[in-house]
Order: structure tokens, then C-alpha cells, then sequence
């Protein structure tokens, strides 16, 4: 049997996780606190993307995260397409790893999404370095790297057990 790209559950999964995304988002761009020492928000986006590749890859088209990506760029002062780009490098990295991960215990995964979140964090202070005159401070983007790891397991909880959104496709691919 041959798989279109307009399958109804393929769709519907992918509107999940772009509702998903845009609720991410926005509970992202809520600030933790007000002032210059107010903790950055965890990358809630990015921990949904992680899960998502990694479980319903076919259901994560790259276009989907790069355009979450855009939104949550303009939504916040990020430069545009520099937060995309690198969502969409996290998202294809647990997407080749996927199958490993599958195979592994939760640890790896966890494991796998703090080298997503370290990664992106120094994929953007590295792009912002070369190419702007001011870079983000890299104790900031450290500090949300760490916040993205710790709630990354109520991330898998709410979607595993409140969504059953689990491991069976990348385990028969």
C-alpha cells in the first residue's frame, strides 16, 4: 500500500502537533518574571518538536517546525529564522536518532533532547555572534537549556499518557 502525504490521520496528527506548537508558544512568550533577572522561559516548542519527531516523524513535516519556528521568532526577540533554522536541525537530529531512541530507555532520550537544547542554544549565540554586533548573553541561553531538560519529563508525561502519543511508528519503520 502506498502512502500519500494527504492521509486523514497523518493530517490530523500534524494539526495536533502544530496546535501543540502554538500552545507552546504562547505559554513561552508568558514571562516567568519582569526585570533584567527574570529566568528566561524553558524552549517548551522545542520540547514539543523533540517528542514529536522522535515518535510521529512522517506527522512532522520540516515546513510545520520551520514555520513554528518563524512564528515563535517574531513573537519574540529572537532574529527571524535564526530560532527556526535551528528547530528544524533539533527536529531532523531526533528524527535519524529516532529509531535508537525507540530501542533505549528514557534516560537517552532525555539525554538526546539536552544535546538538542544545548545545541540550539549554541547554534543561535554562534549565528547571532557572527552576524550581529551585540550576542545574547550565553549564561541566559544556558540557563533556559537547563529549564528545557528539567520539564522536558511533564512534556512526555502530558503527551504520552494524556494524549497516548507513544513510540509505535518509529519502532516499525
Amino acid at each position: 500500500m502506498q502512502v500519500t502525504a494527504l492521509e486523514p490521520g497523518r493530517l490530523a496528527l500534524t494539526a495536533l502537533m502544530l496546535a501543540l506548537g502554538l500552545l507552546a508558544i504562547y505559554i513561552e512568550a508568558a514571562p516567568l518574571g519582569t526585570g533584567a533577572l527574570a529566568p528566561p522561559s524553558p524552549d517548551l516548542l522545542l520540547a514539543v518538536v523533540v517528542y514529536w519527531s522522535a515518535r510521529r516523524p512522517r506527522s512532522t513535516p520540516l515546513i510545520a517546525v520551520f514555520i513554528l519556528g518563524l512564528v515563535r521568532d517574531m513573537l519574540t526577540d529572537a532574529p527571524i529564522g535564526a530560532g527556526a533554522l535551528a528547530l528544524v536541525f533539533a527536529a531532523e537530529f531526533l528524527r535519524r536518532i529516532r529509531h535508537r531512541l525507540a530501542r533505549g530507555s528514557f534516560v537517552s532520550e532525555w539525554l538526546a533532547l539536552a544535546a538538542a537544547a544545548f545545541g540550539t542554544s549554541a547554534f543561535l549565540w554562534l549565528l547571532v555572534t557572527l552576524t550581529l554586533t551585540k550576542p545574547p548573553f550565553i549564561t541566559a541561553l544556558f540557563h533556559q537549556s537547563l529549564y528545557t531538560i528539567m520539564l522536558y519529563p511533564l512534556v512526555v508525561a502530558a503527551l504520552r499518557w494524556g494524549l497516548r502519543i507513544s513510540w509505535p511508528e518509529a519502532r516499525s519503520e
